[in-house]
C-alpha cells in the first residue's frame, strides 16, 4: 500500500482486496486520493468506486468502530475535507462518514484521549472544513485543550481555534483559553499565516457580542463616526480575556507579519483587530506600509473586507485608499452586493468618496434596484442596512422610500 503512485491505483486495489485491507490501508487510499491537484478531485463526485469506497467505510465504522485506530480515523477525515474544497456543494456522500464517528460515544472518547495534538487539529479541521456537524466532536475535545495547547505546534493551535470558530462552537471556551495561554510562543514561532488564522478565530468568537454591542451604541455615534470601544476585557468570559495577551503579542511583531505574510494573512490580520476593536495603530501602519501587496493579489471581497477594516478603526491611511479606489471598477464589476454596500461604506467614513472610488455608489444603488433574491436588499440585517443608510447620506444620494 505504501507504493501507491496514483487515485486509480488506490481505487482499484481497494475493489480487488478489501477484504484483506486494514483500517490503515484504508486511510492510505483516502490520503492517496486527497493528494491529487483539485481540478482531479472534483471527478469524484461521480466516481463509482470512489462512492463505494465511502459507502463501505461508513458501514465499517458503523458496525465495528474498534476496528478502526485513531491514526486511520485522523487520516481519513482529514483526507474527505480536503477532498471536499474541490467539490460544489452539497456532497452528502461524505456526511456518514462523519456521522459514523461523531455518533459513536467509545470511539469518540478513543479518538480524544489516544490522539496525538496533530491528531485532534486535523480532526477539528476536518469537519470545521467540510461543514460537517461536529458539535459533539468539539465537546469531547475540550477536555483535551491543555494537551493540545501545550504540546501541539502552532499550526495545530491555529487549525483547532479556526474550527472552533468557523463552527461558532465557544464550548466551554477551553480551547480558546489554553491556545491564548500558548500566545507568546504562537506569535514568535508560528508563521504569519498560523498568526492571522488565530486572531481571525479569536475575533469571530467575540463578532456576536461586537454586534450587539454596536447596535445598542449606535444611537451614540455621528452618523459617519464608527466606534472606538476597546476589546472587551469580562474577566467572567475566557475567550475575550484570553484574547488580550494574543493581540498584544501580535501587535509586537506586526512588521514582521505584513513583511512576511501574504495578502490574505494581512487582511485577515486586519479585520481581526479591527473587529475586536482592539486599539493598535502600528498593526494598521504596518499592513498599510504593504498596501500595494495587499491590494494587488486580493479579490473583490477582500478589498471590502480589507477597506472596512481600516476604516472602522479609525486608520484612514491616504495611501491604502488610493490603492483600494484604483480597484473600484474592480469592486462594482465583481463585488456581491454585500461586499460593494461595505466597500462604499469604508469610503464615505473616510471621507474620499471622490474620482475612481465614485464609481462604486452607481453600482451599489444600481445593485439596490435590481430584483432577484441576490440583489435585493431584503437579504441584508440591520447592520447591513445600517451601512447603506450611511453612504447614501454621504453620498447625498436621494432616496424615495416606497411603503412596498
Amino acid at each position: 500500500m505504501k507504493s501507491l503512485r496514483n487515485n486509480r491505483e488506490a481505487l482499484t486495489i481497494w475493489s480487488l482486496h478489501a477484504q484483506e485491507m486494514n483500517d490503515i490501508n484504508y486511510s492510505t487510499c483516502f490520503s492517496t486520493l486527497a493528494a491529487v491537484p483539485k481540478y482531479l478531485s472534483a471527478l469524484y463526485a461521480n466516481d463509482v468506486q470512489f462512492l463505494g469506497l465511502l459507502a463501505d467505510t461508513a458501514a465499517k465504522l458503523t458496525q465495528d468502530p474498534d476496528w478502526f485506530g485513531v491514526q486511520a480515523c485522523a487520516n481519513i477525515l482529514h483526507a474527505l475535507a480536503k477532498i471536499s474544497n474541490a467539490l460544489v456543494p452539497p456532497f452528502n456522500h461524505f456526511k456518514p462518514v462523519f456521522l459514523a464517528i461523531s455518533s459513536s460515544p467509545t470511539l469518540l472518547q478513543r479518538i480524544a484521549d489516544n490522539a496525538n495534538p496533530q491528531e485532534l487539529a486535523n480532526i477539528l479541521w476536518a469537519y470545521a472544513t467540510a461543514s460537517m456537524d461536529g458539535s459533539e466532536v468539539y465537546k469531547s475535545f475540550e477536555g483535551q485543550a491543555a494537551r493540545l495547547a501545550t504540546d501541539g505546534d502552532p499550526q495545530a493551535l491555529a487549525n483547532s481555534a479556526w474550527a472552533y470558530a468557523s463552527a461558532r462552537y465557544a464550548g466551554t471556551g477551553k480551547i480558546f483559553e489554553q491556545v491564548g495561554l500558548q500566545c507568546v510562543r504562537l506569535v514568535q514561532q508560528g508563521d504569519p499565516q498560523a498568526v492571522a488564522i488565530t486572531v481571525w478565530a479569536f475575533s469571530t468568537m467575540n463578532y456576536q457580542h461586537q454586534v450587539s454591542e454596536r447596535a445598542s451604541e449606535r444611537a451614540e455615534w455621528n452618523l459617519l463616526q464608527p466606534p472606538t470601544s476597546k476589546l472587551e476585557t469580562d474577566p467572567t468570559h475566557s475567550i475575550r480575556r484570553s484574547a488580550q495577551g494574543l493581540f498584544e503579542e501580535v501587535a509586537k511583531v506586526a512588521g514582521k507579519i505584513s513583511t512576511e505574510g501574504r495578502s490574505q494573512n494581512l487582511v485577515n490580520t486586519a479585520w481581526a483587530f479591527a473587529n475586536s476593536s482592539f486599539y493598535a495603530p502600528g498593526v494598521f501602519g504596518a499592513i498599510a506600509k504593504q498596501c500595494d501587496k495587499v491590494t494587488d493579489e486580493n479579490s473583490s471581497q477582500a478589498l471590502s473586507k480589507l477597506s472596512w477594516s481600516f476604516a472602522i478603526s479609525n486608520n484612514h491611511f491616504p495611501e491604502l485608499f488610493a490603492k483600494v479606489a484604483s480597484k473600484s471598477q474592480l469592486l462594482a464589476t465583481e463585488g456581491a452586493l454585500k461586499g460593494l454596500a461595505t466597500a462604499s461604506w469604508a469610503f464615505a467614513v473616510v471621507g474620499n468618496w471622490t474620482g475612481e472610488s465614485s464609481v462604486l455608489i452607481g453600482r451599489l444603488w444600481s445593485k439596490l434596484c435590481q430584483p432577484g433574491p441576490k440583489n435585493s436588499p431584503k437579504a441584508f440585517n440591520e447592520e447591513d442596512m445600517w451601512m447603506v443608510y450611511q453612504v447614501l447620506v454621504a453620498s447625498k444620494v436621494e432616496v424615495q422610500v416606497s411603503e412596498r
